[in-house]
């Protein structure tokens, strides 16, 4: 089984965003998820570099710096069934982008109130033993 490295908690959330290496022109595009430390941008193009600047268009807008984790390339054929972009670490994110993802957080839980459903935090301790 695959073990999470994520440090943060990731939140399904559509952000229109605009994204460039350094040195390129904007491109437009969404947010699959987000987190605090950082995103996973839907897209068809994948930088060739590992840096990467990225505007939240927002009023006012956030502007962030990341590093590329992984590109995902889909074949034109497949886009329809399969969702490529990038990962991307983000490098001393703002605080209002903090603030958007903490109040993204206290959001879903109010809902999760509303509806009955109850947060908790789940940690495993998997030790293993010599037979």
């Amino acid at each position: 089984m695959a073990v999470d490295k994520r440090e943060s908690t990731r939140y399904l959330k559509r952000v229109r965003l605009r994204y460039r290496s350094p040195n390129d022109r904007w491109r437009s595009a969404f947010s699959k998820d987000i987190s605090t430390t950082g995103l996973y941008i839907v897209t068809t193009t994948v930088p060739a570099t590992s840096r990467i600047e990225i505007e939240i268009v927002n009023e006012p807008p956030i502007y962030l710096r990341g590093s590329i984790l992984r590109g995902e390339k889909v074949p034109p054929r497949l886009r329809g069934m399969m969702k490529g972009g990038i990962a991307v670490h983000l490098i001393e994110p703002p605080d209002a982008w903090c603030r958007l993802c903490l109040d993204l957080e206290e959001k879903i839980r109010a809902r999760g109130a509303a509806a009955g459903v109850r947060f908790i935090q789940v940690t495993t301790d998997v030790t293993e033993s010599e037979n």
